[in-house]
């Protein structure tokens, strides 16, 4: 059976519309007539390709998912795991900026939350902490008594400057979409996360 290019165009350009929509004032909120009108097509075309607002919300949740993961499972240029770690993120700050609505998207996601939302950051958790078990067990990464919590912690604070994006701006008092903030970002978070955060071996009194 031929496959109608347009048609594909179509769909796709519905699946994007929806995405920007989604991101601005989340999918609850978000009609089909308002979609059709971004995408430059009918409402009916939009039932014609996904039938029910929910299988449009799984097509574009799924969407998002594949372009975090290309990024995260993109095999690593250089050989250490902090090195390693440093290259993905850049990676993912360079879709940030490519694709400004994500970081609105998953926020949404997972602030109000959406079921998507909670799978996805579990799923985040759990590959990570596969990852830092793995690391340990090849004597590159120190023992961990408690490595979900580890995992759930680099996770929040690698995905901070999107979740928490609004509150952080008004706290550092800087825009967190630009390149040069995003990279202040990192520099600091790896300066956490590679160096002795206490240096005699405890943490001292909470003032």
């Amino acid at each position: 059976m031929s496959i109608d290019r347009a048609d594909l165009t179509a769909r796709a350009r519905i699946r994007d519309a929806a995405f920007r929509l989604f991101a601005e004032r989340g999918s609850e909120a978000t009609s089909f007539r308002q979609i059709a009108e971004l995408a430059d097509v009918s409402p009916g075309l939009i039932t014609h390709h996904f039938g029910t607002k929910d299988a449009l919300v799984a097509e574009v949740d799924t969407w998002v998912t594949q372009r975090i993961e290309e990024v995260f499972r993109r095999p690593p240029l250089r050989g250490s795991p902090a090195e390693a770690a440093t290259e993905r993120r850049e990676q993912f700050d360079q879709l940030l900026l490519e694709l400004p609505e994500l970081a609105d998207y998953l926020r949404r996601s997972v602030l109000e939350p959406s079921p998507h939302g909670v799978e996805w950051f579990s799923g985040q958790v759990a590959r990570t902490a596969q990852s830092l078990r793995h690391l340990e067990e090849a004597g590159m990464a120190r023992h961990s008594d408690d490595v979900e919590i580890e995992a759930a912690l680099l996770v929040l604070i690698v995905f901070g400057p999107v979740i928490l994006r609004p509150v952080l701006e008004g706290a550092l008092g800087t825009e967190l979409r630009s390149p040069e903030a995003l990279a202040r970002w990192r520099a600091g978070e790896l300066e956490l996360l590679t160096s002795a955060l206490y240096p005699n071996g405890r943490a001292d009194p909470a003032p």
